[in-house]
């Protein structure tokens, strides 16, 4: 784990957003927190989490419409998203992963499973932003392989010229 390792917590309940921030502050997280998916939009821009936690229910903008927000915006994207929530109905956790969300975990959470949860996201992140690194280096050498060969074109026909231009010169 490194300071790099940023968490954002978006929780509206103070003692849950208490003990999760506790937890991952403990195992080395650099943490962040929020009452509400609202505030969490305002943070993400400056703060660049790799993991957001977020509670369903919340005021202003809940979990799954702040996930929505996230998954929309082509910066925030690649963010690994883990829904918390006392919702357990196969109907809900279906609803949360279609929006979305990477992950969904229902209260109350093993803060083991949590901690592995956060380890896997970490992982993933890292994984996805190597991958778009990796197609942007191709997508560069391509560019640079069809600008080589729109020039190296015109001058082998131009090289050309030239060497019949100078065995013309040279008959005379």
């Amino acid at each position: 784990m490194s300071d790099e390792d940023k968490i954002l917590i978006v929780e509206d309940e103070d003692d849950s957003r208490f003990i999760y921030e506790r937890l991952l502050k403990k195992n080395g997280y650099n943490i962040k927190t929020a009452e509400n998916g609202d505030d969490a939009l305002g943070l993400i821009e400056e703060f660049k989490p790799k993991v957001i936690l977020a509670d369903w229910t919340m005021p202003k903008l809940n979990g799954v419409e702040l996930c929505d927000a996230i998954k929309k915006n082509e910066d925030y994207k690649l963010i690994y998203f883990i829904l918390l929530t006392a919702r357990t109905s196969l109907k809900d956790r279906v609803e949360g992963l279609d929006t979305g969300a990477d992950d969904y975990l229902v209260k109350p959470i093993d803060n083991q499973e949590l901690l592995a949860r956060i380890r896997t996201g970490l992982r993933i992140h890292k994984l996805q932003n190597e991958l778009k690194n990796i197609e942007h280096d191709k997508a560069i050498v391509e560019l640079a392989c069809t600008i080589g060969h729109r020039i190296n074109n015109p001058l082998s026909s131009l090289k050309m010229s030239i060497e019949s231009l100078k065995e013309g010169i040279d008959l005379t």
